[in-house]
C-alpha cells in the first residue's frame, strides 16, 4: 500500500476551543478546514505534561515532511559512500517505508 500525503511544508499552529485549547496541523497558515492533523489538548485535564506533549506532538508532526526528505537524501547520498554505512541506511529504509505506508 503506497499513500499518498498532503505536501509539506506543514506547520503546528495552536487555536483556541471551548475545551481550552488544541494544535493544528495545516499546510496553509490560518485554515480553519481540511486539516492535515489536530491534537486536542483540555486545559481540564490533570495530567500537567498533557500541554507540553501535545505542542511537542505537533511540531513533529507538522516537521514530518522535512523530515521525510531529508531522510531521503541523506540515504541517496549515504550509498553512495562504499557500504560504511548499511546498517543506518537499512533504518532509514524502514523509516521511509512506514512514513510512505509501504512497511
Amino acid at each position: 500500500m503506497n499513500s499518498k500525503h498532503t505536501p509539506g511544508p506543514w506547520m503546528a499552529e495552536e487555536v483556541k476551543t471551548s475545551i481550552g485549547r488544541a494544535f493544528r496541523i495545516n499546510d496553509k497558515p490560518g485554515q480553519d478546514f481540511d486539516n492535515v492533523a489536530t491534537i486536542y489538548d483540555s486545559h481540564t485535564w490533570d495530567n500537567k505534561k498533557g500541554p507540553v506533549q501535545h505542542e511537542a506532538n505537533a511540531r513533529l508532526i507538522a516537521s514530518a515532511p522535512e523530515l521525510l526528505v531529508a531522510l531521503e537524501e541523506l540515504l541517496a547520498a549515504a550509498e553512495e559512500d562504499g557500504g560504511e554505512l548499511n546498517d543506518p541506511i537499512e533504518k532509514a529504509k524502514a523509516a521511509i517505508s512506514k512514513a510512505k505506508g509501504v512497511a
